[in-house]
C-alpha cells in the first residue's frame, strides 16, 4: 500500500517512477508522442441507459513516462476523438517549448477486426486533421509521421516456453515455474494474420494463471519509423512501465493510467 502510494505521489510531482533505457530508439524518442485510447462500456441490462467512457492518454515527457489524460462521457463509440487528441497535443506542446511532436505512435484498444476499416477512415483521418490544424507559427509546414496500432486482448492464442529456463518463476516457490513465458515473448510469424502486419507480444510478467499476450495489428507505419524499433523497443518498453506498480502490463492500458490519475 505504501509503495503504491509513493509511486502515485512521485508521479504527480512530475517524477519518473520506472526509467527504461530505450536502446535502439535513437533520436526518434526525443520528438515522439505516444497516445493510447480506450472505451469502457457499462455492463448488465440495468446499465443500458448509462453512457460509455472514452479515455485518451498521451505522453508529455522525453522519457515517455508521464501520461496526462482526457475523458469523455458518450452514448457509444468514441464521438469526440478530435478534441481529446487536440488536448493531448497541446499538453505536449506546453511541456516541450511550444513545438509539435514529429512522430506519433497511437495505440487503439477496444475494437474488433471488423471495425479496422472504419477506424482507418474516421479516427486516423481525425488525428491527422487535428495535427494539421495545430501547424501554425513555428510549427508551419510540419508533417505528422504516425504509426497507428490496434491492441487486442480477446483472442484464444496461448504460448508456452519450450525450455525450463524461459519459464516465469513461482514467487512462492522459486524452485518451481508456472510454465508461462518470461516478459518479452514475441511471436510475429506462423500463427499471425497474413493479411496485414501484426504480432503477439507478452510484455508483462504472469506469475499466476495462464499468460495471454496482447495481439497488435499495425494499420499504418509513419515515414522514418522503423517497424522493428516500434515493435521490440517502444511497445515492449512502454508496456513494461506501469507507473503505479513495479511489474509490466499486458499492454499500455488507459484504465491503469486512469486509475493512477484518479487517485
Amino acid at each position: 500500500l505504501l509503495s503504491n502510494l509513493a509511486l502515485k505521489v512521485n508521479l504527480k510531482m512530475q517524477g519518473d517512477n520506472h526509467p527504461v533505457n530505450f536502446m535502439g530508439l535513437g533520436s526518434l524518442r526525443a520528438n515522439k508522442i505516444v497516445l493510447d485510447v480506450d472505451v469502457t462500456y457499462p455492463t448488465g441490462a440495468q446499465d443500458s441507459g448509462r453512457p460509455s467512457i472514452a479515455y485518451l492518454v498521451g505522453s508529455v515527457d522525453q522519457n515517455l513516462m508521464n501520461y496526462p489524460g482526457s475523458m469523455r462521457l458518450q452514448a457509444g463509440e468514441i464521438e469526440d476523438m478530435r478534441s481529446m487528441v487536440k488536448e493531448r497535443l497541446t499538453a505536449w506542446q506546453t511541456a516541450n517549448g511550444g513545438a509539435l511532436p514529429e512522430y506519433m505512435v497511437f495505440y487503439r484498444d477496444g475494437i474488433s477486426k471488423s471495425q479496422f476499416a472504419t477506424c482507418e477512415k474516421n479516427e486516423i483521418t481525425a488525428v491527422r486533421a487535428v495535427y494539421f490544424e495545430l501547424c501554425v507559427g513555428p510549427n508551419s509546414g510540419k508533417k505528422l509521421k504516425m504509426t497507428f496500432v490496434i491492441v487486442g486482448k480477446q483472442h484464444n492464442a496461448r504460448f508456452y516456453p519450450t525450455t525450463p529456463g524461459d519459464c516465469t518463476k513461482n514467487e512462492e516457490n522459486p524452485d518451481r515455474s508456472n510454465m508461462n513465458a518470461r516478459p518479452g515473448l514475441l511471436v510475429d510469424r506462423v500463427v499471425t494474420n497474413p493479411d496485414r502486419v501484426n504480432f503477439y507480444l507478452q510484455s508483462h510478467q504472469a506469475p499466476h494463471g495462464t499468460a495471454r499476450s496482447a495481439h497488435y495489428h499495425v494499420l499504418s507505419i509513419g515515414p522514418g519509423e522503423k517497424y522493428g524499433e516500434m515493435r521490440h523497443v517502444l511497445t515492449m518498453g512502454v508496456g513494461a512501465r506501469y507507473i503505479c506498480w513495479g511489474l509490466g502490463l499486458q499492454s499500455l492500458r488507459c484504465k491503469y493510467l486512469e486509475g493512477c490519475q484518479a487517485s
